[in-house]
């Protein structure tokens, strides 16, 4: 009898429980002999873990007809080559240093030539320049110096006085040498250079001095007072020169040049008869020598 007095009120307290809402912090409600329906909580492993929140979005891609830009890290594109050459500011083509050497002809011009033989020589030359400037790859611009010595010599009789073996009565007495004219040049200089290729073209203005001697047996020419004629003198030289030059291999030229070379305030050349004559004068050489720039 009891127990079916207790039933009812079980199920009206079940009822009552299941349509009241929940609180976190109520406390299950057991009652004596009613069935517990009351779930059991979940398991802490079985509750699923927050989604880490999405990465911003970045900037739509653009749909214009611009380039996209480069991402950030990845290196920029590199801009098509034109096919140009690419030209350097420093005149390192080859080297800036040019270092000649080599032989000459050369010629006594005017009446110093005329005057005082021979007028044909030979002698040897040797130079340096420094480019120290550029134009637009079409010309050089260089200082320098230069030395050359020329030489020209010609055979020739001279005359000595001996006795006859008597002691009483001179002889003269005819000997074979050498009449030399010399002359040496040094000049500072400046050129202008157009190369092209394996060519190089070049002009150059130089101005120094010159050291001549003379040196002669003949008696028409020597004072009666000295056994042989010498001269030397130093003159002022103003030069201009045209060339080319040639590269062979690697470094290495071939220099062709022409010189002409205006002699001033040379002295005069007295005779041992009081004779003046022109000695040192003018001149023309056509250079050949060998080339090496660094």
């Amino acid at each position: 009898m009891r127990a079916r007095l207790l039933l009812p009120a079980a199920v009206v307290l079940a009822v009552l429980a299941l349509t009241t809402p929940a609180r976190a912090d109520d406390a299950p409600v057991v009652v004596p002999g009613a069935p517990n329906l009351q779930l059991p909580p979940p398991v802490p492993e079985a509750v699923p873990h927050a989604a880490p929140a999405p990465a911003p979005a970045g900037p739509p891609p653009s749909t214009g007809g611009g380039d996209a830009e480069p991402a950030p890290g990845e290196p920029a594109p590199r801009a098509p080559s034109s096919g140009a050459p690419i030209v350097s500011d420093s005149p390192a083509r080859g080297g800036r240093h040019h270092l000649a050497f080599g032989a000459r002809f050369a010629y006594r011009l005017g009446d110093a030539g005329q005057a005082i033989s021979p007028a044909a020589g030979y002698g040897v030359v040797g130079s340096y320049d420094f480019t120290y400037a550029r134009v637009a790859d079409a010309l050089e611009l260089a200082a320098g110096v230069d030395f050359s010595s020329d030489r020209f010599a010609t055979s020739e009789q001279g005359t000595t006085t001996s006795d006859g073996g008597d002691g009483n009565t001179p002889v003269s007495v005819s000997y074979g040498s050498t009449r030399v004219v010399s002359e040496n040049n040094f000049i500072a200089t400046q050129t202008f250079a157009f190369p092209a290729g394996p060519v190089r073209p070049f002009a150059t203005l130089g101005v120094g001095a010159g050291i001549g001697s003379f040196e002669t047996v003949d008696p028409r020419l020597k004072r009666s007072d000295q056994t042989t004629g010498s001269e030397t003198d130093t003159h002022f030289l103003a030069r201009g020169t045209l060339g080319l030059d040639v590269t062979v291999a690697g470094s290495w030229g071939v220099r062709l040049r022409g010189d002409y070379t205006a002699v001033r305030r040379a002295a005069p050349f007295v005779t041992g008869i009081g004779q003046t004559l022109p000695l040192f004068g003018d001149l023309l050489d056509i250079d050949v020598q060998a080339v090496y720039r660094f």
